[in-house]
């Protein structure tokens, strides 16, 4: 079976600029002139459009941005991010996401772009337009990226939660870095995972401290304070009645699941 063949290209590229705001930024653009996007680099707020209506987004989030749009960016926190204009020309339709949450990868990717425009060297527009088709490409592709909705939500707590499992978050930093109220993220997080957000925490912590234990390097007491247990007893009790034996008995060889 032959592959569907990707056909779009970028064409001028107007600008491709980093900007930082103070707190109470509000923006509104009543009719886009060419294709683009903003990377929110920092911050927490909103976004209006008229298909969606107000949908949160905050520091990672790649907001889409196609000739034509109408959307309003409103944020109460001070933000930085950076912003482009250009034209995509395709000789087929596709469909492209309101708001992808990038991989680190290209993250670094727009910074770099961002930083390659303002340099105006000679190839700039060259190594944007090269970045810019990667990025492209990816976005096109990514079957699984996050389009808004429930799913931008579980990837955001989710995301979270990866980063932070080591330590006591509360529920309103998880939620608030989820543009939602405590109260909704975690029955969302339960109806999609069967398991409660600080369950899915512990099993993280498990995963972690079984695998300190297996290395052989680490302490029990060293464990218990890189996973932000407040000491050992509590480490213990957590161990062992999650895994079915103490973290010594674990590390002698009764590893019960």
């Amino acid at each position: 079976m032959t592959e569907e063949r990707l056909d779009f290209n970028i064409g001028e590229i107007g600008v491709i600029v980093y900007k930082a705001e103070d707190s109470h930024f509000d923006y509104t653009c009543n009719h886009r002139a060419q294709d683009g996007f903003v990377l929110i680099t920092e911050g927490v707020g909103e976004l209006y459009s008229p298909k969606e209506e107000w949908q949160g987004i905050r520091g990672g989030d790649l907001i889409i941005v196609r000739r034509g749009d109408n959307y309003r960016l409103k944020f109460n926190t001070p933000c930085a991010y950076v912003t482009s204009a250009f034209n995509i020309t395709s000789a087929k339709g596709f469909e492209l996401p309101k708001i992808w949450h990038p991989s680190d990868y290209y993250f670094q990717s727009i910074l770099s772009m961002a930083k390659i425009w303002s340099r105006q060297g000679y190839d700039r527009d060259l190594a944007c337009r090269i970045g810019l088709l990667e990025l492209f490409r990816a976005l096109i592709c990514e079957k699984r990226a996050p389009v808004g909705g429930t799913e931008l939500v579980l990837s955001r707590a989710k995301d979270f939660i990866h980063k932070s499992f080591k330590r006591n978050f509360t529920a309103e930093e998880i939620a608030a870095s989820c543009a939602v109220s405590p109260s909704y993220l975690r029955a969302l997080f339960v109806k999609n995972n069967g398991i409660t957000i600080t369950e899915y925490r512990d099993s993280l912590r498990l995963k972690a401290a079984k695998e300190m234990l297996d290395s052989g390097m680490f302490a029990i007491k060293e464990i218990s304070d890189e996973l932000g247990f407040c000491d050992v007893y509590y480490f213990t009790k957590f161990f062992k009645k999650a895994a079915g034996a103490s973290p010594a008995s674990y590390r002698k060889g009764e590893k019960k699941q």
